[in-house]
């Protein structure tokens, strides 16, 4: 199994399962976070994905003299290079191996017979493939394996519950007339066209740096959300509003959690655009003349009688 993780080494390969993976820049371990067994078990760590490697002697070893990279200037991680969690890794690295006389011994046979050598070289050699092995038997566990799991199973069900929140909602979904999907898209564009032309030179900042996909996004978001409120009623959330967007090909590029926070950000701005400069604003309240649906029920979608109109 060792050879294997040295033999295949790839910053784009997890050895142990053979997937792809990526690793986790996003957080940053501290040496205070974590405590460990007199084993080298880490029994206390906040739970984080994509950190397999962290605190495994092999890996760490061999990403030792791993440097970040750069790219317009700013420095990209590379390996081990550029992990924010490198300092505390060490020390767990260290003290896992310095918890076993026979995993000292190794390292050290390791670093003096291979220390005039080349970088691939050193970790070809036999006595860093003997220290491998030998690390790979202590089978060290960490309690974030746990956490991720209970944390994995938490997300699942909120997942579930969203879905069949989302399933009760549309089979009570009222039917949207042409006539009033027609209004309601009839004024989108006119709203699109006033926050157009109100974006220019002496307007407030907030206004005239809004770019043409944000202005397209912020109506999408209007018409969405007026749409969902006819055919469901109720309060529509931001969550209701990025999914109708994603399903139907309107998320302008973003991630599904960018997205919501897009969306929120644009009902915020709707409600500056309706209210802001108070003797002026940029769009008024919703139209109180737009026609409503009718109220029977079926398990319609809204962006099929969207598409229809």
């Amino acid at each position: 199994m060792t050879v294997s993780i040295i033999a295949h080494r790839d910053w784009n390969i997890n050895p142990k399962t053979g997937a792809r993976w990526s690793r986790n820049r996003r957080h940053k371990i501290v040496i205070s976070d974590v405590s460990l067994d007199g084993y080298g078990n880490i029994t206390h760590r906040q739970p984080q994905d994509r950190y397999d490697c962290f605190g495994d002697p092999v890996w760490y070893y061999y990403g030792e003299f791993d440097s970040a990279t750069t790219y317009k200037g700013k420095p990209q991680p590379s390996g081990c290079g550029g992990c924010p969690s490198r300092v505390a890794c060490a020390k767990i690295a260290d003290a896992r191996v310095e918890a076993h006389a026979d995993l000292v011994g190794k390292r050290a046979a390791w670093e003096t017979t291979t220390q005039r050598m080349a970088r691939k070289a050193r970790y070809d050699h036999p006595t860093f493939l003997s220290f491998a092995e030998a690390c790979d038997e202590k089978g060290w566990t960490s309690d974030n394996d746990d956490k991720l799991v209970a944390k994995r199973k938490k997300d699942a069900k909120r997942q579930r519950t969203t879905r069949q929140k989302e399933s009760r909602r549309k089979a009570r979904g009222r039917e949207l007339t042409r006539e009033a999907v027609a209004a309601i898209r009839a004024e989108r564009a006119e709203r699109e066209a006033l926050l157009g032309a109100a974006v220019a030179p002496g307007a407030p900042k907030w206004l005239r740096t809004l770019t043409p996909k944000t202005i397209a996004l912020t109506c999408d978001v209007w018409e969405a959300r007026e749409l969902l409120e006819q055919q469901y009623g109720g309060e529509i959330t931001g969550g209701d509003i990025a999914r109708s967007l994603t399903e139907f090909g309107r998320d302008h590029g973003h991630t599904p959690s960018s997205l919501r926070t897009r969306v929120i950000e644009a009902v915020k701005r709707i409600a500056r655009l309706e209210s802001e400069p108070v003797e002026a604003p940029v769009w008024r309240e919703k139209s109180k003349d737009l026609p409503r649906s009718r109220g029977h029920f079926l398990n319609g979608v809204v962006w099929e009688a969207l598409e229809d109109a």
